[in-house]
């Protein structure tokens, strides 16, 4: 994992890079300035491709982010695996539950809108589950409008194909997954769990 800090362009606060996932400065959030990006400081200036690693992951020493951090929490059982679109990931996961894992695709509901077609065409058509973890872009505290838009709809898109939902709305509802989860694959139905923009926010 890369050593790195993230610096807000704007007012030049920093962060630790490995605190978490950040995407915002605190003063952008409280309003004590406008947009800004951050910027990751690498502590060191060369790339050091690893072309051991799969992909992207060659580039594992620049990455602003931790690309291992689902095998560091749940063990050597949880392969991760990097996609360039979201339908792409159904395919790959459709692959994986006939090769008996368990698969969980990570997206936002615009990527799932994306992925509509290869759902119903592939993983309801065979009954194939899959659990999608989706973070509800456009509930409340979204600050972008344009993702309000799918955002207001995605529960019903969800309800159309056939794809159950768990709409996560409060922390205590969290301890409802591991059950949901068990139900879809024993119902050889697709879940998408749903997580409200507090949950993805850096509250640090």
């Amino acid at each position: 994992m890369a050593d790195f800090l993230l610096r807000c362009v704007q007012c030049g606060r920093e962060y630790e890079g490995t605190a978490g996932v950040r995407l915002r400065c605190d003063r952008e959030l409280s309003g004590e300035h406008g947009p800004a990006l951050l910027r990751a400081q690498y502590e060191r200036r060369q790339i050091n491709v690893r072309t051991n690693l799969p992909g992207i992951f060659k580039f594992v020493d620049w990455l602003p982010t931790g690309p291992y951090y689902l095998k560091s929490q749940f063990g050597p059982t949880v392969v991760y695996t990097p996609v360039a679109r979201e339908e792409e990931g159904v395919g790959m996961a459709c692959g994986a539950y006939l090769a008996g894992r368990r698969p969980a695709i990570v997206m936002q509901n615009s990527g799932f809108g994306n992925s509509v077609n290869a759902i119903l065409s592939l993983l309801n058509y065979y009954r194939v589950p899959v659990v999608f973890v989706v973070s509800h872009r456009g509930s409340d505290g979204e600050s972008i409008e344009a993702q309000r838009m799918m955002g207001a709809v995605v529960l019903d898109l969800l309800k159309v194909i056939g794809v159950e939902r768990l709409n996560i709305v409060e922390p205590k509802m969290l301890a409802l997954i591991p059950p949901a989860v068990e139900q879809a694959y024993s119902a050889n139905r697709s879940l998408a769990i749903l997580l409200p923009f507090s949950f993805w926010m850096d509250r640090n």
